[in-house]
């Protein structure tokens, strides 16, 4: 579990409010507890994983497109998957257009592999990147026409577990998380006022995280930080799934163990992917 003490290396400023620090640590093993999670619970044991949870009264708004949110921890697979399942939708006649997660010019996905995200780097200054991405998206819809579905590499609904991972790790003071927030909360509103959207959650643990990698360190593949990742993301995953008990969001919502061989994955991804396009277009898939 994370330690409310913070990696030496950076640490907060003088004046920080202590108290938004540890509300934060508290909301966080707070989750944890009510998942079960200890230390020698496997994530496959985890409440909800690999479980598709589905609206129930939803009505579909046909002036929007279909935006499908693929975040989760590094090396888990998004990049590697949203290509295989690109080609799944199109052969049920489906247009796919895609938002990859580097920060070049948006491109449909082709049968060349995207170059993957350098994990040395990372800012959460990228959440206003991400909302001027998905205005340009929605430009480019009106230009070449809207596809039936979007592919969102790592957008801006997995800035929040990154925001609240850097806050306890020490590398924002609280006004930048502050700030942080609000541009995450602002991106996901002109998100939905643009999309129907669906999340797709793709874990692994910290450990196998670091040994995908090879082994090599850096800002975001650092041992300590993958840590408190894993965490926000294991506590987003409850928040998500608290949702659907306590209410009806509209959002389709799913968590997946992705710390399985290549082939195991693949097929966990390709049924979950099914269930959501049977849930949104099942006329098409059946």
């Amino acid at each position: 579990m994370a330690n409310l003490a913070l990696h030496p290396e950076f640490g907060h400023a003088d004046g920080d409010t202590f108290q938004a620090l540890l509300d934060e640590q508290q909301m966080t093993q707070s989750a944890l507890r009510q998942l079960g999670l200890t230390e020698d619970l496997k994530l496959q044991e985890v409440r909800g994983i690999n479980q598709v949870f589905l609206p129930k009264n939803y009505h579909r708004d046909p002036k929007k497109p279909v935006a499908v949110h693929f975040m989760g921890m590094p090396r888990a697979g998004k990049s590697t998957f949203i290509e295989s399942i690109g080609e799944v939708a199109r052969l049920r006649n489906l247009s796919i257009g895609a938002m990859p997660e580097v920060q070049g010019p948006l491109k449909e996905i082709s049968g060349k592999h995207q170059e993957r995200f350098s994990y040395k780097t990372y800012d959460t200054s990228l959440t206003i990147i991400d909302t001027i991405e998905i205005l340009m998206l929605k430009k480019q819809f009106e230009k070449f026409g809207e596809p039936d579905m979007a592919l969102f590499d790592r957008g801006i609904i997995d800035r929040l577990p990154f925001a609240r991972a850097n806050f306890l790790f020490g590398r924002l003071d609280e006004g930048k998380f502050s700030a942080s927030l609000s541009n995450i909360f602002s991106g996901l509103s002109d998100l939905n006022e643009s999309f129907e959207t669906a999340i797709i959650l793709m874990l692994t643990t910290p450990e196998e995280s670091l040994k995908r990698e090879g082994g090599k360190q850096g800002r975001v593949m650092n041992p300590a930080f993958l840590r408190n990742l894993y965490e926000q993301y294991l506590r987003y995953h409850l928040e998500a799934i608290k949702a659907f008990e306590e209410e009806d969001p509209m959002t389709p919502y799913v968590c997946l163990d992705m710390s399985n061989t290549l082939e195991i994955n693949a097929k966990l991804v390709a049924q979950i992917f099914g269930e959501i396009l049977l849930f949104y277009y099942p006329q098409k898939v059946e």
